[in-house]
């Protein structure tokens, strides 16, 4: 797939072409006007040189007179004088122009094979019909050599103008782009959950991207007042019922100890049942809300990792046993690790039971529990081959009630809490987690945290 250019790359790139071809519709101008310029002065220069040249000579005795400090080549015109017949007095010009017909004050363009002139002659008439002619010759092709200098200037300079339009047109792009990149930032920021509190910034006075950061700083204070009602309405809700649940199982058992009637004992039964189901789903709630409220913290001390895990899958082998599940510790010794010890004992038990929840009955089920250090970072691995997780499912997975159908219909006392409590706690000491799954074959979550030196830990909120 192509990468898309970012929007400061494309507006330095806009910047950068709007400015080059002003540049060179300008220089263009400038050239062409050169040119016009260069060739009406070419014609001006000329003109004076002969002109002037008559204040020096003279007539005497009806022959012309030019006095030995005439200056032959006067203003850049070459000046060549003839009598009143024609013939050459003195000077030297071209010598394929010089049998060119005199022609008074007419200005005439010839070129030869290697220069191209502007030709004036002019007539001055002293002792009828005595008169002197003066021919002048000016070179444009070394007027056209200064302005052939000034397109390499041009040409050679583009390549400076095209690096120096990019340069600015990147700063200009950068400053204007900042506040966006200072939204993004704060947006990612709240999107990881670590600080769900964090506005995006607003400046005075106010523009377009400060407008849009206003709105959205609105919304977010809608869905945080939504999650803090939600988030109450859970705690209120599981404390309430947890008073009256227990005085239904009291009330059960005492039920149960009276009666001898099998159908009555049946219907006791299932009350027990459900009511114990609706109780354990309250204490998880109220655990879930104390450990995500503002007020909830780590107890951070460092420990062993390997040796906790290490006695915790002791403790759960005889329940995996019970349900014909095989546990496999895989624990690299010697990891020190800073974080909540009760926590992280909830993480691993929590992915534990779900392996040995969602087992196949059709293979010899198994649980496996790596535990290991690479890249200065500690990895928790926990894989079975139960009844796998759909693509699909991948990200729902870790949202509080959140349960896939087949899971909803096996499992009656799963209620969807324990993936959202072990991505909190995963998130809370500063790691990630992932999941990777093919469907009706095999499940690895995949926790990833920082090493023991990481003491940089924040309480992320739970959305």
């Amino acid at each position: 797939m192509r990468k898309r250019l970012s929007i400061q790359h494309k507006i330095t790139l806009y910047y950068a072409v709007i400015m080059i071809i002003f540049t060179l519709l300008c220089e263009g101008a400038i050239i062409g006007g050169s040119q016009v310029l260069i060739r009406a002065k070419s014609q001006k220069t000329i003109m004076r040189a002969v002109q002037d040249s008559f204040d020096v000579i003279t007539m005497q005795n009806d022959k012309v007179v030019v006095p030995e400090d005439f200056d032959y080549y006067f203003l850049g015109s070459i000046l060549v004088v003839y009598d009143s017949n024609g013939e050459r007095v003195t000077g030297q010009g071209p010598a394929v122009l010089m049998n060119e017909p005199l022609e008074n004050a007419r200005l005439r363009s010839f070129s030869t094979s290697t220069e191209q002139y502007l030709l004036y002659d002019l007539y001055r008439e002293y002792n009828a019909p005595e008169g002197v002619w003066v021919r002048g010759f000016y070179s444009i092709t070394k007027a056209s050599e200064e302005l052939s200098f000034l397109f390499s200037v041009v040409f050679v300079g583009l390549p400076v103008l095209i690096a120096f339009a990019l340069l600015v047109g990147s700063i200009f792009a950068a400053r204007a782009l900042a506040p966006s990149q200072k939204m993004a930032a704060a947006l990612r920021e709240i999107n990881s959950g670590k600080d769900l509190k964090k506005r995006l910034p607003i400046r005075e006075p106010m523009d377009e991207l400060d407008a849009v950061a206003a709105s959205i700083n609105e919304m977010l204070d809608r869905l945080e007042q939504a999650f803090i009602y939600e988030q109450q309405f859970s705690f209120n809700v599981s404390h309430e019922l947890k008073t009256p649940l227990a005085v239904i199982l009291s009330e059960c058992e005492i039920a149960l100890s009276e009666t001898q009637d099998a159908s009555q004992q049946e219907g006791y039964l299932q009350i027990q049942s459900q009511a114990k189901r609706i109780l354990s789903m309250c204490n998880q709630l109220l655990e879930l809300h104390k450990h995500v409220s503002d007020e909830g913290s780590l107890d951070l001390e460092l420990f062993d990792l390997s040796v906790l895990f290490q006695s915790l899958i002791e403790d759960m082998s005889e329940t995996a046993s019970a349900a014909d599940v095989t546990l496999i510790p895989e624990i690299q010794p010697d990891i020190m690790f800073r974080g909540d010890e009760t926590l992280m004992i909830r993480l691993l038990s929590n992915l534990m039971e779900n392996g040995i929840k969602y087992r196949r009955e059709d293979v010899q089920s198994f649980v496996r529990v790596r535990l290991y250090k690479k890249d200065r970072a500690v990895y928790l691995e926990v894989s079975d081959n139960g009844i796998g997780i759909r693509k699909e499912d991948y990200e729902s997975i870790f949202n509080r009630f959140y349960k896939v159908e087949k899971s909803r219909n096996s499992l009656s006392n799963s209620f969807g809490l324990g993936l959202a409590l072990v991505k909190w706690i995963t998130q809370a000491h500063g790691g990630t987690i992932h999941v990777e799954s093919t469907f009706g074959q095999a499940t690895t979550f995949r926790c990833v945290f920082p090493d023991a030196g990481s003491t940089q830990l924040t309480i992320p909120s739970q959305g």
